[in-house]
Formats: structure tokens, C-alpha cells, sequence
């Protein structure tokens, strides 16, 4: 799934990735924005794939950053980073230390948290309440 808020005055799209070449996004995101292309992609997954396909939605001299941390490699091409221009970055916060403590805070009643369980079909509705700062908590689609 590729969410983007490509530009201000454009509502947060959600794409629905599954069994779509690039060739398809692109043609869906030109179709929604006018714009086959993203300047910034925020990867919450770390799949391989999905890792892949961001890259090369990537418009010349775009953001990648990698939230988060799965698996302990990633292969994309050399030419296209460095020929468009792509910056990389990286985000990882924690160890396994800090998630046994979470978890021994969270068993022992601790930790307080609200969970928005949403349908596919309202991931556009809570992209805008997210944007507007009116989700509390996380918000996590059920499919």
C-alpha cells in the first residue's frame, strides 16, 4: 500500500500496491495528481518490494527514509541513486532491551495507549484527521 500527500492543496491518496507493476502506479498517481512521480517516500514496512517500488517512484532528486528497522540488508540499483539524485536516510530508535522494558511497563498496566481500528475504505478519511492533528493515539487498518 502507497499512501502520499503529494502537495498541499492535494488531499492524502491512498494506492492500493498488490499485484500492480510500476508502470500502473505511476499511471494511477498521474491520473489522482497529474504527477506520475514522488519527491518523498516514508517506508513504515522495510519490505523488500515495497523498498524497490518507492525507489522507483522516486522523482529526480527525492527522499527516501526508511522509518524503523527490518531485515539487515536492502538491494536497490546503484545508477539510478546516484544518477537521479536520490537522498537515503535512515530512522531507528530502540533495541531489544527497550522493548523488553516497554513490554514489562505494558504487562504491568503502565502504558496507556488509544488504537483506531479502520477499514481499507477509510484510510483517506484518516489521512486527512491525521494531517489536521484530530486521530489520538495510532490509527491501524483491518483488512
Amino acid at each position: 500500500m502507497l499512501a502520499a500527500r503529494i502537495h498541499e492543496y492535494h488531499k492524502p491518496l491512498v494506492l492500493d500496491t498488490k499485484g500492480k507493476s510500476t508502470a500502473d502506479l505511476r499511471q494511477e498517481l498521474n491520473n489522482a495528481i497529474g504527477k506520475g512521480e514522488l519527491d518523498a517516500v516514508i517506508d513504515c514496512a522495510g519490505v523488500e518490494a515495497m523498498i524497490r517500488t518507492g525507489f522507483e517512484l522516486l522523482s529526480v532528486g527525492g527522499h527516501y527514509a526508511s522509518v524503523g528497522l527490518v531485515g539487515d540488508q536492502i538491494n536497490i540499483p546503484l545508477f539510478p541513486l546516484v544518477a537521479r539524485e536520490y537522498t537515503y536516510h535512515g530512522s531507528f530508535q530502540g533495541n531489544y532491551n527497550d522493548l523488553t522494558e516497554v513490554m514489562m511497563l505494558a504487562s504491568q498496566g503502565k502504558i496507556r495507549h488509544t488504537v483506531k481500528i479502520i477499514s481499507l475504505d477509510q484510510v483517506n478519511e484518516t489521512l486527512n484527521l491525521l494531517w489536521t492533528g484530530d486521530v489520538v493515539g495510532r490509527a491501524v487498518i483491518k483488512f
